[in-house]
């Protein structure tokens, strides 16, 4: 998805711009900027990796695991298997030509190394189940002992848009799980009013993180 306008905020890998307030503003389906920026805020400012043992995978290395030739996925994987717990924002775009995410509906993947598990959240039940198991057959090809794929339930979204949001969402509530249990079994994932205040959740941090931006050039 094409992006335009000012620059917002410029954070991690990641250049928020005035299309992407009007997306969160809209309310729009999030595009893999978006996505990629609050994980990317998750993986360094919530849940750093080094003191964690979690990773969130960008959506668009996730979108390359997916769409990867077989011979190249230990290179792209390298050390995300080391991990406890690792998540995967899924979504359906399978054109193997495009590094960017695209498609219209994303999911979450989460892969349990104590429990040899990769299970799939969806908040629109079985719409990404081709994508989500296509990353499935390509990650767990260099997993030893090979996880199983298990479908979980989560909250439904309750239009087309929000999917995006749901997963943000589980990630959160999930990640803060594992930490407490080391498990994914019995996880509560997030509930629909915490989904509808993730717009303006992430419409706050990137106004903050700009104006904190601007005061730090002025001083």
């Amino acid at each position: 998805m094409s992006t335009f306008g000012r620059i917002i905020l410029d954070y991690g890998d990641y250049l928020i711009r005035e299309s992407e307030m009007d997306i969160l503003r809209g309310p729009r389906w999030l595009n893999d900027v978006i996505m990629g920026f609050y994980i990317d805020y998750l993986s360094r400012e919530i849940f750093p990796e080094e003191k964690t043992s979690i990773k969130i995978v960008s959506p668009e290395m996730t979108q390359l695991l997916k769409l990867c030739d077989i011979e190249d996925l230990v290179n792209l994987l390298g050390d995300i298997t080391k991990y406890q717990f690792v998540f995967f924002p899924v979504n359906n775009f399978d054109d193997p030509e495009q590094i960017t995410a695209g498609g219209s509906h994303w999911s979450l993947v989460v892969y349990s190394r104590t429990e040899n598990v990769m299970a799939h959240y969806d908040s629109s039940f079985g719409t990404n189940q081709v994508s989500a198991e296509t990353l499935y057959r390509h990650v767990s090809l260099a997993m030893n002992p090979k996880p199983t794929y298990s479908p979980r339930g989560c909250a439904a979204q309750e239009n087309g848009y929000d999917c995006g949001l749901h997963v943000l969402c589980n990630i959160e509530a999930i990640a803060a799980y594992v930490l407490k249990t080391t498990i994914l079994n019995g996880v509560h994932t997030a509930k629909s009013d915490t989904v509808g205040k993730m717009r303006g959740k992430i419409i706050e941090l990137v106004e903050g993180k700009a104006r904190a931006c601007s005061g730090d050039k002025l001083n």
